[in-house]
């Protein structure tokens, strides 16, 4: 919700105070509810606060609506998932349904299952690429530098 919204959320609960025979709502407790539901958009909570009437009998709190905002926020957030979840199984499927998608899955899969690289490994290989910018190779060797500090050299590795 918006500093501009705040007259609405105070015309929705005064109301609500109207139907449950209650006072009309100070302006300080309307700060104090506005700060508890800033986090929501303001359809979902003048949307949940004039419904409010039909399943309940009694005058909300600000918490009894955050956490009917929040439990509604999570519902959707999960179905959104869900749906998107859906969406990348099908597009899967469509992919490996042809010759060049399953080519490409198949290499994909290939090079995730290759074993990580050790970090001296790693540097190594940036040291021999050719083209990367000049830092690149000044943090290669300070990290092999500090990778193979203290650690014995093989015959091999001194030749190499």
């Amino acid at each position: 919700m918006q500093k501009l919204d705040a007259p609405a959320l105070a015309a929705a609960l005064n109301a609500l105070a109207e139907t449950f025979d209650r006072k009309v709502i100070p302006a300080k407790a309307l700060e104090m509810w506005f700060d508890t539901l800033r986090e929501f958009p303001t359809e979902s909570v003048l949307s949940l606060l004039h419904s409010w009437p039909k399943v309940h009998g009694k005058m909300p709190v600000p918490n009894e609506v955050w956490k009917a905002l929040n439990e509604r926020a999570i519902e959707e957030r999960e179905q959104r998932n869900r749906t998107e979840k859906a969406k990348r199984e099908r597009e899967y499927s469509n992919v490996s349904a042809t010759p060049e998608g399953e080519r490409c899955l198949s290499e994909i899969y290939r090079i995730v299952t290759l074993p990580k690289p050790t970090p001296l490994e790693h540097w190594r290989k940036v040291v021999d690429t050719p083209g990367l910018p000049f830092i690149s190779y000044e943090y290669a060797k300070e990290a092999i530098t500090k990778l193979t500090r203290g650690r014995r050299t093989e015959p091999m590795e001194e030749a190499a």
